[in-house]
């Protein structure tokens, strides 16, 4: 998945640099699209993550839900708990 995103990079600079400086239309218009898979990679990726960690904590059910969103919030750094899970499960 990194490699393909700094795939997508890289050819948008060659793109850019073959069309000139005129294509700042291109780069709009592919940061605008790059935002939308961004949101959706972290989206399902932070709810894989966010399932196994229920699983393997075994979270009662009653806060299942919230540690789903907290880690799909979180994504990047699907361990850290934050601080407002550590004040709920005191």
């Amino acid at each position: 998945m990194l490699v393909l995103i700094s795939f997508s990079f890289l050819s948008l600079h060659i793109l850019i640099n073959i069309y000139g400086g005129g294509s700042l239309l291109l780069l709009v218009a592919f940061s605008k699209w790059f935002m939308l898979v961004n949101l959706l990679i972290t989206f399902v990726l932070g709810s894989a993550l966010a399932w196994l960690f229920i699983k393997m904590t075994k979270t009662p059910k009653h806060l299942q839900a919230e540690q789903l969103g907290i880690k799909c919030y979180e994504m990047p750094l699907p361990i850290y708990d934050g601080p407002y899970t550590s004040m709920i499960t005191r």
